[in-house]
């Protein structure tokens, strides 16, 4: 016990004065920083608290989104840090396709395929969600809340991050 405690000190110190840098699970931006700044090759900036969180929908277009008890999962998303993938539920299909972050906290969904079940219930919601990821270009993290929107525009959907463990 007492061998380990010094190794890992001895590591830390190393660290320390050698000026190693951990870095988190987060998305990488190899382009720009978050102000649009240009960061030169090689030098990466995290976009941390974004990609693999399971963001459950709260509010559509200024509107609390309630679960329907008949409805097949909870309309979520995920930001899948390989291949830049989305996948997600809008209530009742699954949905995935690409997705691209930008300077700026900009970001574009592309490519978006769509189960096709039948459900008499949210097909409301699922429509508008998938709408939402047609138009969004621009995120905001406030803590476990994530909103997308379109530019100069209100918020076009709101989530919060559910820990799935």
């Amino acid at each position: 016990m007492k061998t380990s405690c010094s190794i890992l000190v001895l590591l830390v110190a190393v660290c320390c004065f050698t000026d190693c840098k951990i870095q988190a699970n987060s998305k990488i931006n190899t382009k720009a920083d978050n102000h649009g700044n240009s960061l030169s090759r090689g030098e990466t900036m995290p976009v941390s608290g974004l990609t693999e969180r399971y963001w459950k929908l709260i509010e559509l277009y200024g509107n609390k989104v309630v679960m329907n008890p008949k409805a097949h999962k909870e309309p979520h998303f995920i930001l899948k840090d390989e291949d830049n993938r989305v996948t997600g539920n809008s209530g009742c299909n699954h949905f995935f396709g690409t997705y691209e972050l930008k300077p700026g906290n900009r970001i574009r969904f592309s490519q978006i395929g769509v189960t096709r079940m039948a459900c008499t219930e949210s097909m409301d919601t699922e429509q508008s969600l998938l709408k939402v990821f047609k138009m969004t270009d621009h995120y905001a993290i406030n803590g476990d809340t994530l909103v997308l929107s379109k530019t100069r525009m209100a918020p076009l959907a709101r989530f919060v991050a559910i820990d799935k463990k």
